[in-house]
């Protein structure tokens, strides 16, 4: 899946929980990790990126 998303050009990633078998593959493709609570709301999340 990791793979996957570094090949969609994917920038970034919101996920409630770790990803630790993939986050090497993420990380060295260019793909921002950030661990959000369950539940939140994207734009906000998405929103608090752009400040």
């Amino acid at each position: 899946m990791a793979m996957f998303l570094v090949n969609l050009g994917v920038n970034v990633l919101l996920t409630p929980m770790d990803c630790p078998k993939g986050k090497a593959i993420l990380e060295a493709g260019g793909v921002k990790i950030i661990k959000v609570k369950s539940g939140e709301n994207v734009k906000d999340v998405l929103n608090l990126l752009k400040d």
